[in-house]
């Protein structure tokens, strides 16, 4: 469903692009790199919970959601859906993981 999202928001912008003068515009450049951080976390955080789940398929799933969490973190403002779905699962896993609070502030950055 975010794939979809990313599409339709890639599109949306494209057309957008279509209708504005040759040059572009400063919101059309914003839009852009806003559709690019979004596509960039969401992809980071799909690679993380493959590795993982890849290297062994018993991974503590709070953890992931923990981790899936602090990607989505930075750009969940950019979508009401998204946004929806961060405060649902941040809800999950602050029952699961009491003792962390994820998306309340990133302690360097990105996980690897």
């Amino acid at each position: 469903k975010l794939a979809v999202k990313i599409q339709g928001l890639r599109a949306e912008v494209e057309r957008q692009r279509k209708l504005k003068p040759e040059r572009g515009c400063s919101s059309c450049q914003a839009v852009t790199l806003q559709v690019d951080a979004a596509a960039q976390s969401l992809l980071g955080a799909a690679g993380h919970v493959a590795r993982t789940l890849l290297r062994d398929p018993g991974a503590d799933r709070s953890e992931l959601l923990y981790t899936v969490l602090q990607y989505v973190e930075p750009v969940k403002h950019l979508d009401p859906d998204l946004e929806d779905l961060y405060s649902r699962a941040q809800a999950s896993a602050k029952r699961s993981l009491p003792g962390r609070a994820p998306g309340g502030g990133l302690s360097g950055g990105y996980p690897s």
